[in-house]
């Protein structure tokens, strides 16, 4: 108070306690500083009262304020019940609200939040729940105005001084506070079913920067907010976002986003060995051969993605683990017509990897989710820990439990990017970008790329080109090699002309990283591959991204040779461009040393028989993520 007022001749108020005043803690304040106290009562319980005793009109703007919440109340509930159209909601908000632009961030807006939250409350249903938020929503913007103002930033991209207008950033900041009504855990349901419908920047808080900019630059400089913006292109495209982010809400069907989910179809037995097939909504056990026929069948959530399945050993049984982007589960094809969920990612996080193995007779799962690792035994959470960096595809080694992982910065990038883990959470750099260059950077293809990406980039020695190398989407996966497990690492070799992608075998007990083995792959895309033992050596199963070749190659004795540039080598799938305008070969399940199945476009299997490089194509069986062979 002393700093506040020092020497200002004005009067001043202090409101203290009883007790406070009788201390004479205020005199001084008063004599030196003109500042009076008024004792409001002998607890802070007593304040608002005192308050509420000074404003003449306080009852009655209590009993006002009582009349309007009821009002809004029993209107709110016939509107939901009836579910009205978005006209007689958008009527009934403006007769008991006033213009929205005026009362959407203020503390009116608490008293139809208020009353929707509590008529929600007893309705169990999200999928009802979030229609409920829709319509009153849509009572507060049209679709067609974010439509129509969506569209208008579209045609004026590159000139902001169109948009720097009332309406148009009025309505951005409508559709802003309209978001943030939304309960979160249905924005979360939303982000993970239909992950395009609201922009990611809008979860992180970055589109929330820019409302609450233009908030304060509005009460600070109100005269200079015009010229301010009139230039500022990136202002509006992120206003933008935000009215794309609402008009997409809106425009989802409830029936569709919470769909219900079908009970699975168990079996007595599992006849092992089976094919494990993962699709994006459900998990199914498929016999060995063909056509496959189910087993057992587990539906998903529809819009949920499943992104990984496997089996594993607990408690006498063999069941199956599996996630989705927001859900860890558990499955027993045997028993149960539905999963059982242990884990669901917090709030603005995604589940990425999941680890199973086993403690004694105790099953032990990590989950790698956000920034964060969660540790399970017998599917009971036991710790969490941080997560100090942004890694990605994860490999344990079943045997030395070593895990490994890549953390990628972009193509140009020279660093380190092969990871260790050397505690719970702690990973240690293994190798780097540079490294691998220098590898292949004696190969007579590599330096003649490298010699015609200098060219056109005018660089005076193709050495210059290994300063920045062309590193790109970098991917390690569990293989064997020799009878050791070993890491099989892919990357794609990024020049202006040919490029490719490149293969190397690391053995981890090894004292240094250097690979067993070097494959490189001129002018194809490879999406899949795997080894493949026999007593003839080691061979590489390769499946490509469509291009004009053979989309699935196979590789023989790469233990024999240091380096192997595969360009005329044993295929079959010919590329097909009249049948299929895309024909992408997304993954693959070695069977035996002679069998591998190949995932065509996540809408055929492929059975490739590798002594006479011949296949088979199996009839659609349905949207294929990926196939494993269980033994």
């Amino acid at each position: 108070m002393r700093e506040w007022f020092p020497t200002l001749p004005h009067e001043h108020y202090i409101l203290m306690r009883s007790d406070e005043v009788a201390a004479g803690s205020h005199i001084s304040l008063l004599t030196d500083h003109n500042i009076h106290a008024v004792d409001f009562g002998k607890t802070h319980d007593e304040l608002p009262r005192f308050i509420g005793r000074l404003n003449p009109n306080g009852d009655r703007l209590v009993k006002l304020r009582q009349s309007i919440n009821t009002r809004i109340e029993n209107g709110l509930k016939n509107i939901l019940d009836a579910q009205s159209t978005a006209s007689d909601v958008n009527a009934f908000l403006k007769e008991n609200l006033g213009s929205p632009y005026y009362w959407i961030d203020s503390s009116r807006l608490k008293m139809p939040e208020e009353a929707l939250a509590r008529y929600n409350a007893g309705i169990n249903s999200r999928k009802e729940q979030f229609r409920n938020y829709q319509l009153i929503i849509k009572g507060m913007v049209t679709v067609a105005e974010l439509k129509e103002k969506a569209k208008l930033r579209t045609v004026n991209r590159r000139n902001a001084a169109e948009l720097n207008n009332p309406e148009f950033i009025n309505l951005a900041l409508l559709a802003y506070y309209c978001l943030e009504r939304f309960p979160r855990e249905i924005l979360e349901d939303i982000r993970h079913r239909r992950p395009y419908a609201i922009h990611s920047y809008y979860f992180d808080n970055y589109l929330g920067k820019f409302v609450r900019e233009y908030k304060l630059f509005s009460e600070l400089l109100p005269n200079e907010i015009k010229s301010h913006y009139d230039d500022d292109n990136y202002f509006f495209e992120n206003l933008r976002r935000i009215i794309d982010s609402l008009y997409s809400v809106l425009l989802l069907d409830p029936d569709d986003v919470f769909a219900p989910t079908a009970p699975a179809t168990i079996v007595p037995e599992i006849s092992f060995p089976c094919l494990l097939l993962r699709s994006r909504e459900s998990i199914s056990i498929r016999q060995i051969d063909p056509p496959y026929n189910p087993q057992a069948l587990l539906p998903g959530e529809k819009n949920m993605e499943n992104r990984f399945a496997e089996f594993v050993y607990f408690k006498g049984r063999r069941i199956i683990v599996g996630y989705t982007s927001q859900k860890c589960f558990y499955w027993n094809p045997q028993n149960d017509i539905a999963s059982t969920e242990f884990f669901q990612a917090p709030i603005k996080t995604a589940i990425h990897r999941v680890f199973n193995y086993y403690d004694g007779s105790r099953l032990v799962t990590e989950v790698f989710c956000g920034f964060r690792i969660y540790h399970f035994q017998d599917f009971l959470c036991q710790k969490e820990e941080p997560l100090a960096g942004n890694y990605s595809s994860f490999v344990r080694l079943p045997e030395s439990g070593r895990v490994f992982c890549v953390s990628f910065n972009g193509d140009g990038f020279a660093g380190p990017f092969l990871f260790e883990r050397v505690t719970g959470a702690e990973f240690t750099p293994v190798l780097t970008c540079l490294e691998l260059f220098q590898f292949i950077k004696g190969v007579p293809f590599v330096q003649q790329s490298a010699a015609d990406q200098a060219i056109l980039e005018d660089v005076s020695a193709p050495d210059k080109c290994f300063l920045f190398p062309f590193v790109g989407d970098p991917f390690i996966r569990l293989a064997t090699w020799k009878g050791r497990e070993v890491l099989a690492l892919r990357f794609v070799l990024r020049f202006w002309k040919v490029g490719g992608t490149a293969l190397m075998i690391f053995d981890p007990r090894k004292a240094t990283w250097v690979p067993e083995s070097i494959i490189l792959l001129p002018g194809k895309g490879c999406m899949a591959f795997d080894l493949i033992s026999s007593e003839k050596g080691i061979g590489m199963i390769c499946a490509y991204m469509s291009y004009n070749g053979n989309l699935v190659e196979y590789i023989s004795d790469i233990d024999k040779y240091p380096v192997i540039v595969a360009e005329a080598v044993s295929g079959c799938v010919p590329r097909d461009c009249e049948e299929f305008p895309v024909q992408d070969m997304l993954n693959l399940c070695v069977i035996s040393k002679d069998d591998v199945l190949v995932n065509e476009e996540g809408k055929n299997l492929l059975a490739v028989h590798i002594p006479t490089m011949t296949y088979q194509r199996i009839p659609p069986l349905t949207d294929i993520s990926s196939v494993t062979h269980c033994k």
